[in-house]
Parts: C-alpha cells; sequence; structure tokens
C-alpha cells in the first residue's frame, strides 16, 4: 500500500471516528486546529520557499490527524477500522 493510500484510508478512519459518539471533543477538533496554523502567518517554514514551506503544512495535518486517531479508545478505533473499504487500483 503506498503513502497515497494509506494518507486516504487514515482520513476515512478519522470522517468514520468523527461520527462516533464516543469519539472525544478533543480527538474531534484538533485536526481543524492545523486549518488554523495554515491559516496563521508564522509557520515553522515559511511558505515563500518553495516546496517546503508547503511540505511543513502538510506534515502538520497529517501528524494532528494522526494523534487525533490515536486518542480515540482502541476499541472504537479497531471497530470503525473494520468497517473501511479499501479501494485498490485495477492491475494491468
Amino acid at each position: 500500500m503506498n503513502i497515497f493510500h494509506r494518507f486516504l484510508r487514515m482520513l476515512r478512519l478519522y470522517r468514520k471516528l468523527v461520527r462516533d459518539p464516543r469519539t472525544p471533543a478533543f480527538a474531534k477538533i484538533l485536526p481543524w486546529l492545523s486549518i488554523l496554523y495554515i491559516l496563521w502567518p508564522i509557520d515553522i517554514i515559511p511558505d515563500i520557499l518553495p516546496l517546503l514551506g508547503q511540505i511543513d503544512d502538510v506534515m502538520i495535518i497529517l501528524l494532528l490527524i494522526y494523534i487525533a486517531i490515536q486518542m480515540v479508545p482502541k476499541g472504537v478505533r479497531d471497530q470503525a477500522d473494520k468497517n473501511i473499504i479499501d479501494v485498490e487500483p485495477v492491475k494491468k
């Protein structure tokens, strides 16, 4: 499974977890803080630097989504993870 498919799977899992009432409120809010980071004028790596400035924004989003998923109780996470359907590209 390549990185792009793993990222999509993580987003699908997060979307299912957000809809679950057993998910802590902070886990639901945390990834939205990454949007504030992107809009905030001060960055770890300035967006003026080509490519590097955007990579740190993406990494912050991924990190906060990952942390939010880890904050959810394991039983809830496993139950949501079982219901995710992976779509693999057709190989010729």
